[in-house]
């Protein structure tokens, strides 16, 4: 499950280099617990990725460590860190 978890996030990081908007929001169910946002919806995440593309030209990303998998009331949580490397 942890190598399944790696490649979707995997994936997820890719889209966001590439700036593909709604490749990235695909990987977000309609309401999550978003960063230090807390519960938000796709609207929400639409509008902060917008801005964080406009906010930089090169975006690169490298996980660190492998993804936490842990059970929170009747859903799967994933959880990692990366490393963001970001220019205007």
């Amino acid at each position: 499950m942890q190598h399944n978890v790696y490649s979707i996030m995997r994936r997820l990081i890719i889209a966001a280099e590439k700036r593909d908007l709604e490749n990235c929001l695909s990987f977000y169910e309609d309401q999550v617990d978003y960063y230090e946002s807390g519960i938000m919806n796709k609207d929400f995440i639409r509008k902060d990725k917008t801005a964080y593309f406009k906010r930089w030209t090169e975006i690169k990303s490298v996980m660190v460590g492998e993804p936490e998998i842990y059970l929170e009331e009747n859903y799967h949580s994933r959880k990692f860190q990366n490393k963001l490397v970001c220019s205007k």
